[in-house]
């Protein structure tokens, strides 16, 4: 048996070979996964370019407003707020704290996409671990406050172990 195609065909078998390669490409490019709770709020997997990157506690505020807090494959930190309005001419810095704690702050690397976002240094992390109350997160313009249900050291915790557990670690 021949398969014979005519022009309109072609162009009909093209299009649809297209939507199903950009379909597939645009799916395997970024996926969230549930991966249990911590405190108040939950923890994720978190897939890009169809491979495991990190893993994340999400909780919400009042607002629902999102803080995430990430440890990645990398063995890295790293903390994400609401999108920010950053004053003219001025950087974005994101500062983390606890009341009676002290806060710590750095140079945002992100502020698009939705989310603002920083690296979390071993100093960061240290005086984090210390937090018990609400985490205060502060920028240039904005103040958030979020009540996680559980220490940051507990978060921390639940991250790393989704983390290696996901990279097949113990």
């Amino acid at each position: 048996m021949r398969l014979s195609l005519t022009g309109k065909n072609v162009v009909a078998v093209a299009l649809a070979g297209l939507i199903l390669v950009l379909s597939g490409a645009a799916q395997a490019q970024y996926r969230e996964e549930p991966a249990g709770r911590v405190g108040g709020g939950s923890v994720i997997r978190i897939f890009e370019g169809n491979r495991f990157d990190r893993c994340s506690g999400v909780f919400l505020d009042g607002n629902d407003n999102m803080l995430r807090i990430a440890f990645n494959t990398r063995r890295e930190y790293a903390l994400s707020i609401p999108q920010v309005v950053v004053p003219r001419g001025q950087r974005l810095e994101i500062a983390v704290g606890a009341a009676g704690i002290g806060s710590d702050s750095a140079d945002a690397v992100g502020n698009q996409n939705g989310r603002a976002w920083r690296m979390l240094d071993q100093r960061a992390v240290d005086l984090m671990m210390r937090f018990r109350g609400p985490i205060i997160v502060a920028t240039n313009s904005t103040r958030f406050t979020w009540n996680l249900g559980a220490s940051v050291e507990d978060v921390l915790v639940a991250i790393e172990n989704c983390t290696n557990r996901a990279m097949g670690w113990r």
